[in-house]
């Protein structure tokens, strides 16, 4: 290789090198939520599908779907609290969930409002959020998820 053509391949490398610097820097940059459209985005995140982390593989009762709702619902947080940790035990810490109700036509639960633990936590199960906001966005999102936990 002679210097010109080191070079022009140095000159490649710098227009590719800040092409990737942007991509991150966007990247870093937007939400959770909006990287985040379906569970196939949770499982990729996390790097595992979901025979990965679901219990029952072959579901026959309301116990194995609540079961296996749990450990999606597990992830969903995980992904969305972007590896903060919250403690339960810790009441100055504000935690989120969602807020359901059961829906009076065709069965199942609808999305309320979101509330911090300190109202709820004879149902949370520890399933927190760090901010209201991102247990709206579950609570919205990943609705048919949240009617198997609660079904």
């Amino acid at each position: 290789m002679n210097k010109n053509e080191a070079l022009k391949k140095l000159a490649t490398l710098e227009e590719d090198t800040a092409k990737l610097r942007k991509i991150i820097e966007e990247s870093e940059n937007q939400k959770i939520t909006d990287k985040i459209k379906n569970i196939n985005d949770i499982y990729n995140y996390l790097g595992v599908t979901e025979e990965d982390i679901i219990p029952y593989k072959y579901p026959k009762t309301k116990k194995h779907f609540r079961a296996n709702a749990f450990a999606k619902i597990e992830c969903i947080i995980e992904v969305y609290n972007e590896g903060t940790i919250l403690d339960w035990s810790n009441s100055n810490q504000y935690k989120y969930l969602p807020y359901f109700k059961k829906a009076t036509s065709g069965g199942g639960w609808v999305y309320d409002y979101c509330d911090s633990y300190y109202f709820v936590t004879f149902c949370s199960v520890g399933l927190y959020y760090k901010s209201s906001e991102l247990a709206i966005n579950a609570g919205n999102k990943f609705i048919d998820i949240y009617n198997d936990f609660l079904g």
